[in-house]
């Protein structure tokens, strides 16, 4: 039996015919923004933690990936079609019977539908690629936010043991006066109380620590019952004012946050439907050869005998379902609407969140100052004066109780302000992707140090 070679010459040449040239890869830096990040010389290290080994967003990026993977293929012909005919009775021709039939056909998408099929998944891609990277912005923010509640539960075990020590040697003053008739009983039983309960305080933040603890480890990827510690008294001071205003926060957000960047992707992507779907309506069109097995002559000296024909094909397909193309053409639309709203809705929801957290932060540098400058300096020369008048003897002790209880109140309070100064400042961070909350540290403890950093990914495919 003669070898088809018509029919193999032309498998191999149809995909040179038919392909479609690969288009370049496009490449998109990480914002710089995210760089500064992680270039932080205290933080950039827990980031790039949060980076390798947070689920969340290795699960995200592993979802990106994907669709890159699938944005790569997304120009690409329909497979070719290849199919084989056998003559059941053999049919007679004057040169020879035909014994069977060998084909390959490769269908061609209107001019124009493949480019925007690629379009469509590289801007799904990108979507997606805001969504990871503003989701790792959010992490650096809720690591900032749970740093600083951990710093406030430390400082107020702090604060709190200062006060136990005094109410202690309070104690034992009282406990003296009290058996030389000095002091009454009421006076002896109240100090009891007011330490026992500043102990019950001192085991209540403790275990108030554990579950930040917890959720600081999660962040990092680390086990969850794994101690963690940090040197807080490196930490700063809230800064009284930002280097940018309500505007050029506004202007950052805009031009930065990877929600926004998002949504813009999902707009570009919409309207590459639109323009798909426009085009759905125009046939697409499939071209193909036919290879027939022909057998020689019976009788002798026929011209042409045994030569096998090959029969180029063209085909088209017919969209005259127009209703379905119409209700396609709606869906892509509306699609395009949806991702418009979406934008705004996203803008507006940012810039109101920028006003409530710069009120935050106005607030708590408000109430900082105002705790620190006046009321906790006022209320602990007070309490000064009052100790030397118990001493003395011409005070009684429900004033020195009450005048020390608001002591430990106003320095409770001064630090869960600057703690909701700090978590503002990291929100608003996350919003602008601008570092406003800045540490300067010496060294960083032993159990705070990752290991190598992997190769932060820069790229986009």
């Amino acid at each position: 039996m003669k070898q088809p070679a018509s029919l193999v010459t032309a498998i191999m040449l149809l995909p040179v015919f038919f392909s479609v040239p690969a288009p370049a890869q496009t490449t998109s830096t990480v914002e710089a923004g995210i760089r500064s990040f992680l270039a932080d010389p205290v933080f950039g290290p827990h980031y790039q933690e949060i980076h390798e080994n947070n689920p969340e967003l290795q699960h995200l990026r592993a979802r990106w990936r994907s669709e890159v993977a699938r944005a790569e293929i997304s120009d690409a012909l329909p497979d070719p079609h290849l199919s084989a005919g056998l003559y059941l009775q053999e049919v007679e021709t004057r040169v020879g019977p035909q014994r069977y039939r060998l084909g390959i056909s490769q269908t061609l998408p209107w001019k124009g539908k493949l480019p925007l099929k690629q379009d469509l998944a590289e801007a799904g891609a990108a979507s997606l690629y805001e969504q990871y990277l503003d989701k790792q912005q959010a992490l650096f923010a809720a690591f900032k936010q749970n740093l600083a509640q951990l710093g406030y539960l430390e400082q107020s075990l702090r604060i709190t043991k200062e006060h136990v020590a005094l109410l202690q040697e309070l104690e034992a003053q009282m406990e003296a006066r009290y058996v030389t008739d000095q002091a009454g009983f009421s006076d002896w039983v109240r100090i009891h109380v007011e330490v026992d309960r500043l102990r019950d305080r001192v085991t209540t933040l403790r275990e108030m620590k554990r579950p930040v603890e917890a959720e600081l480890n999660r962040l990092l990827g680390r086990p969850i019952e794994r101690p963690y510690t940090i040197d807080f008294k490196s930490l700063p001071d809230l800064p009284t004012s930002l280097s940018a205003d309500r505007d050029a926060l506004v202007e950052a957000m805009s031009r930065h946050n990877h929600a926004i960047q998002s949504s813009r992707r999902k707009i570009a992507a919409a309207e590459k439907g639109r323009e798909l779907a426009r085009k759905d309506f125009y046939p697409d069109f499939t071209v193909g050869l036919d290879f027939i097995e022909t057998g020689s002559a019976r009788m002798t000296g026929v011209e042409d005998s045994g030569k096998d024909p090959v029969v180029l094909k063209f085909g088209m397909s017919l969209p005259i379902f127009k209703r379905k193309y119409r209700a396609l053409e709606t869906a892509a639309s509306e699609a395009y609407v949806s991702a418009v709203k979406e934008r705004v809705s996203i803008s507006d929801k940012l810039a109101g969140r920028i006003d409530r957290l710069l009120y935050e932060y106005e607030d708590a540098v408000r109430k900082v100052t105002l705790y620190e400058q006046r009321l906790i300096p006022d209320t602990r020369d007070a309490l000064d004066v009052l100790i030397r008048s118990y001493e003395a003897g011409s005070t009684g002790f429900l004033d020195l109780i009450d005048t020390e209880r608001t002591l430990l109140t106003l320095q409770l309070a001064m630090a869960e302000s600057r703690t909701e100064g700090y978590k503002a400042l990291a929100g608003l961070e996350q919003v602008t992707v601008m570092p406003l909350w800045h540490v300067q540290m010496a060294s960083s403890p032993e159990s705070l140090k990752p290991g190598p950093p992997e190769t932060f990914p820069t790229d986009v495919h």
